[in-house]
């Protein structure tokens, strides 16, 4: 029975898998496996006060125990409450009797919370079970790294890089952290260097080929429904009457335009709460409003999305605003929700229809800047991070999206859109989030002046997590010039939007 609700949750039949893992649980209440599986499915679908309820019984059940425990934080983490699993893995390797992967667990949820002594003694006991784990030692070189101690870091690196029997996908992100850390340091040959060899290893992989068929599905689609759409269609969807009265910011650009940084800053101010990468629109809400929608090619468009329902467009609404709410784990209340998930300017129009009262804030930055950046970001493969293992086509793919904007943004009506730039958020975070505050109706609040110490409340979920917590760093200004020789075979690419977007050649 969990076999059959595992695949029917595979295979986006989520409802009804839902019902099945309800009905194991039911049926085997003290089953820890069941309870383990639905909690997750649970939690992966936002229904989290379900999942965590779960989680409460698995705890009670297991009385204690260490495994349980490390299950029970596990799941946590995975249903988008990872302080809540801090104290279940610290429980279960203060028993002795702990998984050894409660070490590696807790150790990576410390790295993530810049705890960074704890983390390495966490590792360290880990790898005191089991030495030869590359993800493990992957972990204690970026713990040193981030610890001031870069030539044991460095010295970890490179035998990774060179060790035999080493997963490629390791030894790549080691060449690629090693990259970061020199060019850090200034060492920018070396960098580009390391960073090449990451790329050599991270394209051979079978999951990359896979997320180029992929990413080749889904960009056709994607520039279909944007293709699809005209000023008539923005207009009226955006003139739909909400069901929900709260205001709602979609806080969106290229990845690595300082989307992170705006968002942080913004979530300080006592009248906005921030909703850091949830997903739930593109992995959920989005594919359940057309399914059984598209074409024969797997598209959909305008008309698509003209055609449904306005039943279930506000049911849509609702469930999403419950599902941010519960990742949340707080009512939003009057405050104004910036909705954050960069990367998502082709899925605008879907987003308008769903949520019409949505405004855009867009953030820009040197595109040369971005390419650079996103070149350098190591991030799990997927279709859009494919884009990003070969720089012409992280170029090609940078101005696609601007495009894409430029594009919408004539479409949008006045007031409804604003865009803010990285370049000045670096130079005057308050004068930039004064600017923002203001479109958004809102006074300034001194809270904003204090926003590194609320995002430590807070917490990043962002890839971005490490750097967003340093003091404001103007170096990243300008960065690609540090790599011109290698990015100006590709700058035609760019060119366009640059000048487009108000950036000098």
């Amino acid at each position: 029975e969990l076999e059959k609700a595992r695949s029917a949750f595979l295979g986006e039949e989520y409802h009804k898998s839902l019902r099945m893992f309800e009905r194991a649980v039911k049926r085997q209440p003290n089953n820890m496996m069941a309870l383990t599986d639905a909690a997750r499915a649970f939690g992966q679908r936002y229904e989290i006060e379900t999942a965590f309820k779960l989680v409460q019984r698995m705890l009670n059940l297991g009385n204690k125990n260490p495994e349980v425990r490390f299950l029970a934080g596990q799941t946590l983490r995975m249903i988008h409450r990872a302080d809540e699993a801090l104290p279940q893995f610290r429980a279960a390797v203060s028993s002795g009797q702990a998984p050894p992967a409660a070490h590696l667990e807790l150790a990576v949820l410390l790295e993530r919370r810049h705890m960074l002594d704890e983390a390495k003694e966490q590792i360290e006991r880990y790898l005191a079970l089991d030495h030869d784990n590359p993800e493990a030692v992957l972990l204690k070189a970026r713990i040193l790294r981030r610890a001031d101690k870069q030539e044991d870091a460095a010295a970890i690196y490179h035998q990774l890089s060179e060790r035999n029997g080493c997963p490629s996908f390791t030894r790549a992100q080691a060449l690629n952290e090693w990259a970061n850390m020199l060019d850090a340091l200034g060492d920018y040959k070396g960098a580009w260097k390391k960073l090449m060899l990451s790329k050599s290893l991270i394209a051979k992989l079978p999951e990359s080929e896979q997320a180029q068929l992929r990413c080749a599905c889904e960009r056709a689609a994607l520039e279909h429904l944007t293709e699809s759409v005209f000023p008539e269609h923005m207009e009226r969807w955006m003139d739909r009457e909400p069901s929900i009265t709260h205001k709602s910011v979609l806080l969106t650009g290229c990845p690595r335009s300082g989307t992170t940084l705006i968002e942080k800053i913004l979530d300080a101010h006592p009248e906005v709460i921030s909703a850091d990468e949830l997903g739930a629109f593109t992995n959920y809400i989005l594919p359940g409003l057309v399914k059984g929608k598209r074409d024969d090619r797997g598209f959909f468009d305008a008309e698509t999305l003209d055609k449904l329902s306005p039943v279930r467009l506000k049911r849509e609404e609702k469930r999403y605003l419950r599902y941010l709410q519960a990742a949340l784990n707080e009512k939003i209340g009057d405050r104004i929700l910036v909705d954050k998930n960069p990367s998502v300017t082709f899925m605008i129009p879907a987003h308008q229809r769903v949520w019409p009262r949505n405004r855009i804030l867009y953030a820009l930055r040197d595109p040369r800047d971005v390419a650079i950046s996103c070149f350098f970001r190591w991030l799990p493969i997927n279709s859009m991070s494919v884009r990003f293992h070969k720089l012409e086509d992280t170029c090609k793919r940078t101005a696609e999206e601007l495009d894409c904007w430029l594009r919408l943004r004539k479409m949008l009506p006045d007031g409804s859109w604003h865009e803010t730039r990285y370049e000045n958020t670096v130079a005057n975070y308050e004068d930039e989030s004064r600017a923002v505050l203001q479109w958004m109706g809102l006074d300034w609040n001194d809270a904003v002046s204090n926003y590194r110490s609320h995002m430590e409340k807070r917490g990043v979920n962002s890839p971005t997590y490490e750097a967003v917590t340093q003091p404001i760093y103007k170096g990243a200004i300008g960065r690609w010039k540090n790599y011109r020789a290698y990015l100006e075979p590709h700058l035609e690419i760019l060119e366009p939007c640059i000048e487009a977007i108000g950036y000098e050649l």
